[in-house]
């Protein structure tokens, strides 16, 4: 559910009973807290044990966090948001939560595989994301801290899978934090790889905030980098502020076009540019996951190509077909054209009507007289 740690024997918690829980094991680390795998000794039930670090247990502040996400988790209530139902304190006074145990691997650990995630994969994952969210936002609840390592893929006996969100501890429900809070950045008012251009500058936040963060999100998962990387987590930000939004498209060609322009304008730097809710994202990325897949450039390009060579062949075809099969129009009142013979300036005499022969004789030649010189005969 957060960063994997080594197990601990010599960790002093392990063993202690709270309530009726007992602690087994550390299974996770984050930024304010460790978390431990428990069990009701009973029936069995497993459970996880978020605990305070003990350099943090006494800023109240902190505690104040703690509790908080237990108040927003269980005012939205959705089946798709991690259940805490526990919450005390140590013996030593460092407050803890009890959450449900969830069997699965975190997204940010999937993302560490070194590829992008399959486009089906990665929509479906997108689809299941904004459920929860959109129940958030309609319960006044802003997560603001979405994240991949917020994100867990749960494991189903059938072989299926179920998505949960982590982490409601930075809702903006909660409490208003202060300014030396809001500087401390990665740590308590976001993680600046996927906080939106008003948070960062601690502007006031809406749901349209968490939708950035979903963007860049999207954009991790399709092309297995972060959009806006800097030397410092400072000059993240900036880039996050000033840069253009990068094509996911331009960096996986399999990205169909719909989705990243979705993808960019979730991750338009003015809140009022992004969609207007998460329902209306979430419909989005169903119509695309349904819809046929866009051609690479390439085959578009060759397709359309013989295409045009189609149809200039047919016309070619078209016009020999015409030129051989139209009769010469001719008419009737006019008599058929008779091929021309070199004349002289004296006009032939009629030509004499011949007999027949045999076609081995030759024909006789006839002399013709003709005024006022005589010529030689004219051959039939």
């Amino acid at each position: 559910m957060t960063t994997a740690v080594p197990l601990l024997l010599s960790d002093p918690l392990v063993g202690t009973q709270l309530g009726e829980y007992e602690i087994q094991a550390p299974v996770g680390e984050g930024a304010m807290g460790v978390v431990y795998r428990g069990v009701q000794p009973v029936i069995k039930k497993r459970v996880a044990i978020k605990v305070l670090k003990p350099h943090i247990a006494n800023d109240e502040s902190h505690v104040r966090r703690l509790v908080a996400e237990a108040e927003a988790v269980n005012s939205i209530g959705h089946r798709n948001i991690i259940d805490i139902f526990g919450l005390g304190r140590l013996p030593d006074g460092r407050p803890y939560i009890i959450m449900e145990y969830l069997d699965g691997v975190g997204l940010d650990t999937l993302l560490r595989a070194g590829k992008p995630l399959e486009v089906d994969d990665a929509l479906g994952l997108l689809v299941d994301i904004c459920a929860p969210l959109a129940a958030a936002h309609k319960a006044n609840v802003v997560h603001r801290d979405l994240k991949p390592s917020n994100v867990f893929v749960c494991k189903q006996a059938d072989g299926g899978r179920f998505l949960k969100l982590l982490d409601f501890g930075l809702a903006k429900r909660a409490v208003e934090l202060s300014d030396a809070e809001k500087t401390a950045a990665g740590t308590i008012a976001g993680t600046p790889n996927y906080m939106s251009p008003e948070q960062a500058r601690s502007l006031p936040v809406s749901p349209r905030t968490d939708l950035y963060s979903l963007g860049v999100i999207a954009y991790e998962m399709l092309t297995c980098a972060l959009p806006f990387v800097g030397p410092t987590p400072m000059d993240t930000l900036m880039l996050h502020l000033s840069e253009p939004v990068p094509s996911a498209r331009a960096k996986n060609p399999l990205v169909p076009k719909a989705l990243d322009a979705l993808i960019r304008q979730l991750m338009a730097k003015e809140p009022d540019a992004r969609p207007a809710s998460a329902e209306e994202v979430r419909q989005r990325l169903v119509a695309i996951r349904a819809a046929p897949p866009d051609r690479p450039e390439s085959e578009t390009s060759r397709r359309l190509w013989l295409a045009g060579a189609v149809v200039l062949a047919g016309a070619a075809a078209g016009v020999v077909l015409l030129s051989r099969s139209t009769p010469l129009a001719v008419e009737p009142s006019q008599p058929p054209p008779t091929p021309r013979v070199p004349t002289s300036t004296v006009p032939a005499p009629p030509q004499p009507l011949v007999a027949p022969v045999a076609a081995a004789q030759p024909p006789v030649p006839t002399p013709v007289t003709v005024e006022p010189a005589p010529l030689p005969p004219t051959p039939v």
